[in-house]
């Protein structure tokens, strides 16, 4: 019994082991079950064992029960033959004799085989229980972290699907309008180049720093919108 109990706390252990060293990514819920499948089968094939062993021990019990009884039979008959009333002092009969003096010790010793194997039947069935108990916190833990990496990979799939079409749209709409800024810098570039006067170079000065204002608030807005997409 105690090698049996060793095996599946080794094993129990080896369980324990593996889950803690799986990877996130490698946390499911079908590696999560088969640990917990597992941990119940070494209960059941431990307590088929053991029942087994119990059984073994309950029928060496009745045997000692009838062996007993044979003993006290046969006591009785070789009283009943020597016939030693004299010896049997205040009781009437040889089955009085037995009862009064040898039947409480024997019943004793009876009563303490008895309540040494339903000891050893408890203290085993404890044990055994709390080793299956001991796992099944670290069991939920797991399937709990499988349940929450599930949904994670769920939501960032539904995010890919839901926003990729959002994002490209918003990417396509900062790449036209950049476009339309740097081609309208562009211009002024050119009549700044052609511009003979002074005052009309300073007119265009001001469009030009008026459209880089305008692309700075075009990619401050951008990078504004990106994080408060990030964050959400």
């Amino acid at each position: 019994v105690r090698e049996q109990q060793r095996e599946a706390s080794e094993a129990r252990a080896g369980l324990l082991t593996g889950l803690f060293n799986l990877s996130p990514a490698s946390v499911s819920a079908a590696v999560v079950q088969r640990c917990d499948e597992q941990n119940t089968a070494l209960f059941d094939r431990a307590q088929e064992a053991f029942d087994q062993i119990v059984t073994e021990l309950k029928d060496c019990m009745e045997n000692v029960g009838i062996s007993a009884k044979e003993m006290i039979s046969s006591l009785c008959q070789e009283l009943e033959i020597h016939d030693a009333r004299q010896e049997w002092g205040d009781h009437e009969s040889v089955q009085d004799l037995v009862n009064a003096e040898v039947q409480p010790g024997l019943q004793a010793c009876l009563d303490h085989v008895a309540a040494l194997v339903r000891a050893i039947t408890d203290l085993r069935s404890r044990q055994e229980e709390q080793q299956q108990d001991a796992v099944k916190p670290v069991v939920g833990l797991f399937r709990s972290l499988a349940k929450a990496h599930a949904e994670l990979s769920q939501g960032m799939q539904r995010v890919r699907v839901e926003y990729q079409g959002e994002v490209e749209d918003c990417e396509k709409e900062h790449e036209d309008a950049s476009e339309q800024v740097e081609q309208e810098l562009a211009r002024v570039h050119d009549e700044m180049h052609e511009e003979a006067h002074h005052s009309g170079l300073t007119e265009l000065k001001e469009q030009a720093f008026a459209k880089l204002l305008e692309m700075e608030g075009a990619y401050r807005a951008h990078a504004e919108q990106d994080c408060e997409k990030e964050h959400e």
